[in-house]
């Protein structure tokens, strides 16, 4: 069964995007502020160049968003037989989107702070 990618997958993909960018920009500004990276997952790639960042986080960005559409999709089938769950697939993006927008406002929030 294909999934139907609508006009609220493509914004919250968009957005995804957006918000991995910012993250980079405003990491590489605080780490060259003389900053540090709190993940220790990410301090190693960091610490290689922002290429080994962009190399290893990128397909887990697409990974994320890919399976977003797909749950996004799922609840949409489900919720023509359940009216209940009908908004359910706006939380959904919310809550991605709300975990994917965290690391770039603290990063501002130590350039601006």
């Amino acid at each position: 069964m294909p999934v139907k990618v609508g006009k609220l997958e493509i914004i919250g993909a968009l957005l995804i995007v957006a918000l991995f960018c910012g993250d980079l920009i405003t990491t590489h500004i605080v780490l060259s502020g003389g900053g540090a990276e709190l993940n220790p997952f990410t301090r190693p790639l960091w610490e290689a160049g922002i290429l080994s960042v962009l190399l290893r986080e990128t397909p887990l960005y697409a990974v994320l968003i890919l399976g977003t559409v797909i749950i996004s999709d799922r609840i949409r089938r489900i919720s023509k037989e359940n009216v209940r769950l009908s908004q359910a697939r706006y939380f959904v993006w919310a809550a991605v989107l709300s975990m994917f927008a965290f690391p770039p406002i603290h990063n501002l929030c130590v350039i601006l702070l």
